[in-house]
C-alpha cells in the first residue's frame, strides 16, 4: 500500500481489507523504481517507510508479507525483511 495508505481513501481501503480478513503486504512506499536498480540504503528506506505507514493499522498476521514492485532479487538488498 505504501504512500496510498496515508490518504483517507487508502486508509479506508486498508481498514476494509483487514475487516474482510485479507492480509496486507509491503510493496514499498513509493513504488518508484525496481528495487534492484536502487542503492541498498534507498531500497531499505522504501521498505521501512511502508512498514511504518502500515504500523498504525495493527496488522495481526502470523507473518509479514513483501512483494517487490518489479521482478527483483532481495539478495542484493537485504538478508531478510524484519
Amino acid at each position: 500500500m505504501g504512500r496510498k495508505a496515508v490518504t483517507e481513501d487508502g486508509a479506508a481501503l486498508v481498514r476494509r481489507a483487514i475487516t474482510e480478513g485479507h492480509w496486507i503486504g509491503n510493496h514499498t512506499f513509493s513504488h518508484s523504481a525496481p528495487l534492484g536498480r536502487l542503492d541498498r540504503s534507498v531500497a531499505l528506506r522504501e521498505f521501512e517507510q511502508a512498514e511504518q505507514t502500515l504500523a498504525p493499522f495493527h496488522l495481526h498476521q502470523p507473518e509479514k508479507l513483501f512483494r517487490p514492485p518489479a521482478p527483483a532479487s532481495l539478495a542484493n538488498i537485504c538478508c531478510s525483511p524484519r
